[in-house]
């Protein structure tokens, strides 16, 4: 019988573990199918967040918070049902958006097997505004656009749905368009019943209230709406509209309606619409009056688009983008914009009453809209490299404004940074279960991380001053004493939320993650005048990254995800943030080693892959993440002479097939079996783990990242002798690298391996101590000590295509390797 691919994969591994070398053909294997489109567009404004389903034809959700909820008991309001637009046509009937096709402009129908296209549905180019066309059915040859965005300029609750009518007849054509807006404002969270319910009319709009909430809907200026009580679902496609207009008391599902009766020109189009604002009942509902004026819908539309295009004139992103790539990277920057809360802080900063800044991690359909350190900071450092960095100033502020202090005692210290997650006023919460609370220690240096990036783009001395003594005593503090006695950050439930009880372990990533924010540390040390402080900062960066070397890279030369686990069960790709940043050479022994490990973990057919080993169900399948982090190391290893141009290839256009398929969101997960084989999962869209994990890609080296100057310079701080460290992967040596025991397969051929790949650190004299420890001299060291502002370069990847192998499979060949492999490698240690 022929050899498995999975079966030659074990043996290689085995052979590799003896140190020998085996070239494995490529073995083309069944992708996994490719997405569907993915019908939901979400959008908001920092004041709350709403869906559209394009499936469904209308609007579907409508949060009144981004958050889910602002502190425990007090979960955030869906206030949404349902709201569409409808079109009656003399002589043809009525009909409801829902149940009209979706159609392109010629007026041809489309079908799911035709994939995403902005031209039917989707966002409007680069705005936060969905829009969507659908063709009348009658004779009449029109089609209904609906546009729906949750306006930036508003400042409060509020929503702006359009209708535009098209008629591509000769002759004009006078239809009714209504617009039926149900609101749930009844009893009940998160989602609200429909009791109690009362409407009445008000200043030519609807007033709608409930037990504790009130919504006021108010047609746009440019043609005569009226605003009627009654419920026009069964009218507009059964006998035909009537207006009633009588105050209806409170009352059980309660639904009135907008219309308008207007004459849309041959070969012309007419626009409508209306604003929503909510508010809680006994407040002033907001000002969408004041702020709608007399504004037209189209006026409306264009001062939105008008709005995202100034935004996006401040995008800092690599020139050589594809025009893909390019859409997709300002969408991500759009997701981001819209998940971040713009929601006043309510009193003081640390009491839990400021979500001002937070950035969500997904917003509403996913399940996600909670703030995480780690999360926000992949977005927040993405919004700053992009050049929005007032957004990302935002982001820190909320850390450190927040409220957390729980875990004390597991932390080891008081501390700033929440250790797992927030409510949406910035309380602490941990999620807790059966094995305790999730204690996560590597936002600390996350946030460091991210705090860096945030200095490194603005420049911002005033912000730091006034914030430094927090920064230094309340993160970079705690996370240096939790160093423990094996040189590595102490066990955690880090990035995959294990949890506590005895599941905690030293995990990989938490490290890198100190290592990353400890030398972002020294920069903002050194800026403010401790350059002692620096200095111990990056001893204690270098002294954690050798304790990875130490305890984290097996005997095989594998990085492992953590110390617990056994060999053979310890796999992690969680781990390649160490070949991200410089931690380790991204085409050193390590790297290429690792690199032949981690084909373990190709979700399907490839090219994704799982996050981990683990087996469970949401380890094993696709994790976007991981293919975005794995791709940004890619281009480094590329860099450095890896002979990976085509894998990198094959996973870049896996994601951006992906992201097409979203509209330019990203999903948390891939499905791999079953009817769920290639679609969307988990939450869908991801912010940091999508958005921003997906711009530190495309951004390159304009991202910033290369901590080798960092820990040259550590060494140059050391009194001790440096040579304990293992000078192989900090210090590469230049030309020709000798070829490892085990040659990989052979697309992982070694190859020439240069010195440091990119430049050192730009501060230039890092171990210097400055002419003073005042923080008002901040600015006269600026330029020393910052790296300019990213420009609009980046490296661009090259062309190609690969696969990847799956697992092992459980064939008797593929048994027999592994045993091979098992034997050979215990005898192998005993001896060494």
């Amino acid at each position: 019988m022929p050899l498995l691919p999975s079966t030659l994969r074990a043996i290689a591994r085995s052979l590799a573990c003896l140190g020998l070398a085996w070239a494995v053909p490529s073995v083309a294997l069944a992708a996994l199918p490719s997405p569907q489109p993915w019908m939901l567009r979400s959008f908001g404004n920092g004041h709350g967040l709403a869906v559209f389903d394009h499936a469904a034809g209308k609007l579907t959700d409508w949060w009144v918070r981004p958050y889910q909820a602002f502190a425990p008991g007090q979960p955030t309001r869906d206030v949404l049902f349902d709201a569409y637009f409808g079109l009656q046509v003399p002589g043809q009937g009525g009909k409801w958006a829902t149940s009209l096709p979706l159609t392109f402009a010629d007026g041809k129908s489309w079908t799911a097997a035709q994939g995403a296209d902005d031209a039917v549905f989707g966002y409007l180019g680069t705005a936060g505004i969905v829009r969507e066309r659908r063709q009348w059915t009658g004779t009449a040859p029109l089609q209904v656009e609906t546009f729906a965005f949750a306006p930036q300029t508003c400042g409060d609750r509020c929503l702006a749905l359009i209708g535009k009518v098209v008629n591509g007849g000769d002759t004009p054509a006078v239809v009714t368009v209504a617009l039926l807006p149900n609101l749930h404002l009844g009893s009940g969270s998160p989602q609200p019943g429909s009791d109690g319910e009362a409407l009445s009319t008000l200043t030519s709009g609807l007033l709608e209230t409930g037990p504790d909430q009130q919504d006021l809907t108010l047609p746009m200026a440019g043609s005569t709406a009226k605003a009627c009580t009654n419920n026009p679902y069964a009218a507009l496609s059964g006998s035909g509209l009537t207006c009633d207009t009588t105050a209806l008391p409170a009352g059980q599902d309660r639904a009135g309606s907008l219309q308008w009766q207007v004459t849309v020109p041959a070969k012309g189009s007419t626009v409508v619409g209306a604003v929503l604002g909510y508010a809680e009942k006994g407040t002033a509902v907001p000002g969408v009056a004041d702020w709608l004026g007399p504004r037209t819908a189209q006026e409306v539309l264009a001062d939105e688009q008008t709005w995202w295009q100034q935004w996006h004139a401040a995008d800092l992103l690599p020139a050589q983008l594809t025009a893909t790539q390019l859409q997709h990277a300002q969408r991500a920057l759009t997701l981001l914009k819209m998940a971040q809360a713009r929601q006043g802080n309510l009193g003081p900063t640390g009491q839990g009453q400021s979500p001002y800044g937070q950035i969500v991690a997904s917003l509403p359909p996913g399940i996600w809209n909670i703030t995480w350190p780690r999360d926000q900071s992949y977005a927040a450092v993405a919004l700053a490299r992009s050049g929005h960095v007032a957004e990302a100033r935002d982001a820190a502020d909320f850390v450190l404004h927040g409220a957390p202090g729980k875990f004390v005692a597991e932390v080891g210290a008081p501390y700033r940074v929440s250790a797992t997650r927030y409510w949406g006023g910035g309380q602490e919460e941990s999620d807790t279960n059966q094995d305790g609370p999730n204690i996560e220690l590597d936002g600390f240096g996350l946030v460091l991380w991210q705090i860096g990036h945030y200095m490194t783009t603005s420049q911002d001395f005033a912000w730091l001053t006034a914030r430094w003594p927090v920064i230094r005593d309340e993160i970079a503090a705690p996370l240096l004493q939790a160093v423990d006695g094996t040189g590595l950050v102490k066990a955690d439930s880090s990035i995959w939320e294990v949890h506590w009880n005895g599941k905690q372990k030293h995990f990989a990533y938490t490290s890198l993650q100190a290592v990353r924010g400890l030398c972002a540390a020294a920069k903002l040390a050194t800026l403010a005048g401790e350059g002692k402080l620096a200095a111990q900062y990056r001893l204690a960066a270098q002294g954690i990254r050798g304790a990875v070397i130490k305890q984290l890279v097996d005997k095989s030369g594998i990085l492992v995800g953590n110390a617990e686990e056994p060999a053979g069960k310890n796999l992690d790709l969680a781990a390649v943030e160490a070949l991200t940043d410089g931690q380790l050479p991204p085409w050193g022994e390590v790297a290429q080693k690792s690199w032949q490990a981690w084909q373990n973990l190709a979700a399907g057919g490839g090219p994704g892959f799982f996050r981990n080993d683990d087996g469970g169900e949401y380890d094993s399948q696709e994790w976007l993440f991981i293919d975005l982090r794995v791709l940004r190391w890619l281009d480094r290893a590329i860099a450095a002479g890896a002979p990976l141009a085509d894998v990198r290839q094959a996973l870049s256009d896996r994601v951006d097939a992906i992201a097409t398929a979203g509209g330019g969101q990203l999903p948390e997960l891939i499905g791999v079996a079953g009817a769920q084989a290639g679609q969307f999962a988990g939450a869908i869209p991801m912010m940091g783990f999508g958005a921003g994990a997906s711009l530190l890609t495309w951004l390159g080296e304009a991202a910033g990242d290369d901590l080798q100057g960092c820990l040259q310079a550590a060494s140059g701080d050391a009194e001790a002798d440096a040579s304990a460290e293992p000078a192989t992967e900090l210090e590469p040596e230049p030309g020709p690298e000798p070829a490892p025991e085990a040659t990989p397969e052979p697309a992982l051929e070694p190859a020439p391996e240069p010195g440091p790949e990119l430049q050192s650190d730009t501060v230039s004299d890092l171990g210097a101590q400055p002419s003073s420890d005042a923080l008002s001299d901040l600015q006269v060291r600026a330029d020393a000590a910052l790296p300019d502002a990213p420009t609009a370069a980046a490296r661009g990847g090259p062309s190609g295509s690969s696969c990847h192998a799956g697992r092992a499979a459980g064939s008797p060949w593929a048994l027999a390797a592994l045993a091979l492999a098992g034997i050979l490698c215990r005898a192998r240690r005993r001896n060494a």
